[in-house]
């Protein structure tokens, strides 16, 4: 099956190439585990819980495509941002915790 992939901030995206594009899957930051180029293939390994519910699955996902190691370097960068911000709001949850108790003590 043909597919488009879109890469952003938000994960990774899965479309049906068509006249009207459609959705078929997203995996988000929290879902992706690992993601390598290999040849003419990007790989990429998830954790997700099936539609019909259940327990978690680890799938590997396999992509033919000659821009594999941009699609690698893209994930690789949008995986850092998110990191990053979510290390900064960590930090900030911290601090006004800190805060919180430190009012308490008084």
């Amino acid at each position: 099956m043909k597919v488009m992939i879109v890469i952003n901030y938000g994960g990774l995206h899965i479309y049906r190439i068509g006249a009207n594009p459609l959705l078929l899957k997203s995996f988000d930051f929290h879902t992706l585990v690992s993601w390598q180029s290999m040849n003419d293939m990007l790989i990429v390994n998830l954790i997700h819980t099936p539609k019909g519910g259940g327990s978690k699955r680890r799938e590997k996902l396999r992509f033919i495509t000659r821009e594999n190691a941009f699609m690698k370097s893209l994930l690789g960068k949008y995986a850092d941002a998110v990191l990053q911000d979510y290390l900064k709001r960590k930090k900030a949850r911290q601090a006004v915790k800190a805060v919180e108790e430190g009012d308490d003590d008084e």
